[in-house]
């Protein structure tokens, strides 16, 4: 992957902001070339020979945590050395609220939790520290985009549909919802512009050649500088990074360094900073989404706005 390749991946996936993933649905070409400064034929062949390289392996799309009502966090474990990884990983997806692990080749892993307000995050992370068979790791709450949606239930059946999966073309989704083309359009239009929903690329990090897929974890040092330290650094990495997670108690960079040597070169480059804490280096084995988990949430409000054009009263969405 070269830079261009890099640029293309980041606006795919966070659009040059920090939210978990990009506001809206998946990106034109048109709108990626007018960030990344190319022609938009340039972006659309990148994207084919990324996809036919088996980097690019389709997109995600998922509900606002805002629209459904949930928190959302992300935690670094320590995974037992005397565990096998891909076995953790297997019983944590069957704990409720964990949506994606980011498997790191030694003994981090790192999760993303969706829960209720009123759920104690304390008792998930006890949860998975005892099959992790670990002590406590970092969490850190992370924020989604503000979402002023109110949506009745023609538009929670076409996030449900959003988020089972991929579709050929508008029509295609058009005539499976029986729907007209532009009541799809002008439904899809409205779930953009208030926020409702975030999309994300799926890469495949094993099929990535020529660059090294690395995580870099930093913790910063509280003061009135922090802020600016924190800029300081995303600038710094800006050349090799394909998502910032800016995350409340620490920052996640997902960067494609050109070799293993860079990796060690940056962590020391950014351990230096004045004001960053700690910096730890890891290697990226791969990305485990399960964000399909969310839909019985949207599923919930489907069935809840049924019930009330019966008269019936709903159960509250946890």
């Amino acid at each position: 992957m070269d830079r261009l390749d890099i640029r293309i991946v980041r606006e795919l996936t966070q659009s040059r902001t920090v939210w978990p993933a990009r506001p809206g649905l998946i990106a034109s070409y048109r709108q990626v070339a007018r960030t990344v400064g190319v022609s938009p034929g340039t972006i659309r062949n990148r994207v084919v020979q990324l996809t036919r390289s088996g980097v690019l392996r389709g997109f995600s799309v998922y509900a606002n945590l805002n629209l459904l009502g949930l928190r959302s966090g992300s935690y670094a474990v320590e995974v037992s050395p005397s565990l096998r990884k891909s076995d953790v990983i297997k019983q944590l997806s069957k704990i409720d609220g964990l949506v994606f692990f980011e498997n790191f080749r030694g003994t981090l892993l790192g999760i993303g939790i969706a829960y209720s307000p009123d759920q104690p995050i304390e008792k998930k992370l006890t949860e998975i520290d005892l099959v992790a068979r670990s002590p406590r790791g970092l969490f850190s709450r992370v924020i989604h985009p503000p979402c002023s949606a109110e949506l009745n239930q023609p538009e929670w059946r076409l996030v449900s549909r959003l988020m089972a999966g991929s579709f050929r073309s508008y029509g295609q989704l058009a005539r499976e919802l029986r729907i007209s083309l532009r009541t799809l359009r002008r439904r899809l239009a409205k779930l953009d512009e208030s926020g409702a929903l975030l999309s994300f690329p799926r890469l495949d990090y094993a099929a990535i050649s020529g660059a090294v897929a690395t995580g870099l974890l930093v913790t910063f040092r509280e003061g009135p500088e922090k802020p600016e330290v924190k800029t300081r650094v995303r600038q710094f990495l800006d050349d090799w990074t394909t998502f910032v997670g800016g995350w409340e108690d620490f920052e996640f960079y997902r960067l494609f360094l050109p070799n293993v040597a860079k990796a060690t070169e940056v962590a020391e480059a950014v351990r230096a900073m004045p004001g960053v804490a700690f910096v730890r280096v890891e290697f990226v084995d791969g990305l485990v989404d399960q964000l399909e988990t969310l839909k019985v949430y949207v599923d919930r409000h489907i069935v809840g706005e049924s019930r009330s054009e019966l008269g019936v009263t709903a159960s509250p969405t946890r």
